[in-house]
């Protein structure tokens, strides 16, 4: 009986110390699973390449469902086609198999509006622009570039003027590319009929000299237009400060750009390499990754950085192996691959590749188990997407010499997912730097996610243009609002889960006939398919009313009708503020109490509101604009809902055209 009791004992102390080994350990990553594929009859995994350095992009460029990939070289690039079941096939003929330059990066988007994703290979001899015909590639003429000389190094598509037709920005890393030297180009879509480009060499960003490597652009302090972040690798064991430029469109009503001084993510001496825009911590803006030439010696030894966004203010991570690891480091990619309800992050070395889970706490863990962090390739570039369209999301990493792997993410832990395909109409239509926010009960807790278009942030590359979400254990996705590069805001909610949804911008009846098409009604919408030579976004036609302007052989309709110009002033429609703008078209965003034309909610409107309920001010001309609440009461309420937007970093006002 005393034995039996002393074995107990004993194996109650076993069991108590195994647990308290296991909780001892580093967390595992829960039920994440990547399988290296291996067929040696898989042109993808097998084909050989000589390039140092390697874009790629996952891009369905054939519309079947099915994401294919683009990869770059030295004198022989790679296109292959998604065949279903791990199998590629190299499609026979296609040109962009063909073109001999020495190409590094790709980046993949609509640039003729057409439907389709057009192709641009950025090389050290010249680069080419692929145009995309019903799954055909065919190269545009350099002259339509509006510049011979288009070489460089990584490529970029972003709408930076907001017109609707996406523009292009390649480095040049100086002192890499034989030659004449020069700095970055910018070239600017003109837009239809031919979507020729020309070059604006305006701006700092395309006349310092530098290393560049990267470059993304981004809306990353959510004003409205899109900024630009240019990494410059010294790569000569020093470090000194990237590029960050302020698009300036929002603030003068034209773009312009300013280079940003101020912040640890643009002062801080750096080897950058390439940057990354995400909210990590789900608190609704935007916090900084970039990964580092990290040697393993000598002045140019910095590790990768993290930048905490706290409401504008940037808060350097300095604990954690997402930023003490030291590699030479260059792709990174930033997803929700265990489909928890946070992004996690993939980093690519020259050595071992990194893995970090997200703890959901603002810290990671350092997953250090499994075939994505132990194999022996070594890997420069990466792109992330679902191929198998599983709803998780997997990995395709490409690096020196002949290393390429394809890690089919096999995780399989029950976790809800929801992807979205955007579709632009009066914005690109690739929606390039649409901005999606959804929330979903996780947990038992609210959590909203955001995430951005880019086209370029991987090392030379970049990961599908879909938006993916994981959801953990919701079973609905509760809100869903997107932010369109044209500044339409949609919003839906009661979504299923575990499902790709289309979403088509659309926009408001501004002119109330019926007919949702933006037709240029007020100053704030800019019409795509009509001519706007002054980029002041009301079409010509409108500009200066003539007597039938829309040839409906009514002399009034159009001009003083409906208001479409702001100058003219409405004698049939009611015009409250006698601002020449009828009161139906007046109001487009909540939160504009003052109703200033560039529609910007700013600290302008909160005075007007306090002066207004306070103090007898001016009554709000749009009284939509100052019932920001939508609860048609304009009262305290609405004043601290534009408080918690502007400081707290709380919900977008909702549009009310």
């Amino acid at each position: 009986m005393e034995r039996k009791k002393s074995l107990n004992l004993t194996t109650k102390l076993l069991l108590t110390c195994f647990l308290l080994l296991v909780l001892s350990l580093p967390p595992q990553i829960n039920c994440q699973t990547f399988t290296s594929v291996f067929n040696p009859l898989n042109p993808l995994l097998n084909d050989t390449h000589s390039a140092d350095y390697t874009g790629s992009a996952w891009v369905d460029y054939d519309g079947d469902g099915l994401l294919d990939i683009i990869v770059t070289g030295l004198g022989t690039n790679y296109i292959y086609h998604n065949d279903g079941g791990d199998n590629f096939s190299v499609p026979v003929g296609n040109p962009i198999l063909t073109d001999i330059r020495t190409f590094r990066g790709v980046t993949c988007a609509d640039y003729d509006n057409d439907g389709d994703p057009d192709c641009f290979l950025a090389g050290t001899n010249g680069s080419s622009l692929y145009r995309n015909d019903s799954g055909t590639f065919v190269r545009v003429a350099d002259v339509d570039l509006g510049t011979t000389d288009t070489r460089g190094w990584s490529p970029c598509w972003g709408d930076f003027d907001d017109d609707g037709y996406i523009d292009l920005f390649i480095t040049f890393p100086n002192g890499f590319v034989s030659g004449t030297t020069r700095s970055n180009r910018l070239l600017r879509n003109v837009g239809p009929p031919n979507y020729t480009f020309e070059v604006i060499d305006t701006t700092e960003a395309t006349f310092v000299l530098a290393p560049y490597t990267s470059a993304n652009w981004s809306d990353y302090d959510l004003d409205g237009d899109l900024d630009l972040f240019v990494a410059s690798g010294p790569a000569s064991n020093f470090v000194a400060p990237d590029y960050i430029y302020k698009n300036l469109l929002t603030e003068n009503g034209a773009f312009g750009f300013e280079k940003i001084t101020t912040g640890p993510f643009a002062t801080d001496a750096a080897d950058g390499q390439v940057f990354n825009m995400i909210d990590y911590d789900n608190d609704g803006d935007f916090d900084i990754h970039r990964t580092n030439w990290g040697a393993a010696a000598g002045p140019a030894s910095r590790r990768n950085d993290l930048y905490r966004n706290d409401n504008g203010t940037y808060t350097e991570i300095t604990t954690g192996n997402i930023v003490t690891d030291q590699f030479i480091s260059l792709g990174a990619l930033w997803e929700d691959f265990d489909n928890d309800g946070d992004i996690d992050c993939y980093v690519a070395n020259t050595t071992v590749d990194n893995f970090y889970q997200n703890n959901n706490d603002g810290t990671f863990t350092s997953i250090t188990a499994g075939s994505i962090t132990t194999g022996v390739q070594v890997h420069t570039g990466a792109t992330a997407g679902d191929y198998d369209n599983d709803g998780d999301i997997d990995i395709f990493a490409v690096g020196k010499n002949l290393d390429r792997s394809l890690f089919r993410n096999d995780t399989d832990n029950g976790n809800g997912w929801i992807r979205f395909n955007l579709e632009g109409v009066y914005s690109n239509r690739s929606a390039v730097g649409a901005i999606v926010r959804i929330k979903a009960n996780i947990g038992g807790t609210d959590v909203w996610q955001m995430r951005d278009i880019s086209t370029q942030n991987s090392f030379l590359g970049h990961s599908s243009l879909l938006v993916h979400f994981g959801l953990g254990d919701a079973s609905t996705v509760d809100s869903v609002q997107i932010i369109w590069p044209s500044g339409i805001i949609f919003d839906t909610t009661g979504i299923s889960i575990n499902q790709l949804v289309t979403i088509v911008e659309s926009c408001a009846d501004a002119d109330m006939d019926s007919v949702l098409d933006c037709f240029d009604n007020c100053v704030s919408d800019a019409n795509p398919g009509q001519e706007d030579a002054d980029s002041d976004g009301i079409g010509d036609v409108c500009d200066s009313c003539p007597n039938d302007p829309d040839n409906d052989s009514d002399t009034d309709s159009f001009c003083a009708d409906v208001d479409n110009c702001p100058l003219v002033s409405n004698v049939d429609q009611l015009d409250t503020d006698n601002d020449g703008i009828g009161d139906a078209c007046c109001c487009q965003k909540r939160g504009n109490v003052d109703n200033d034309p560039l529609q910007s909610i700013d600290i302008a409107d909160l005075v007007a509101l306090v002066d207004f309920m306070f103090s007898g001010g001016t009554t709000p001309g749009c009284p939509e604009q100052g019932d920001i609440n939508d609860d048609s009461m304009q009262d305290v309420a609405d004043l601290v809902y534009l408080v918690d937007f502007m400081f707290n970093s709380g919900p977008i006002p909702p549009a009310c055209i």
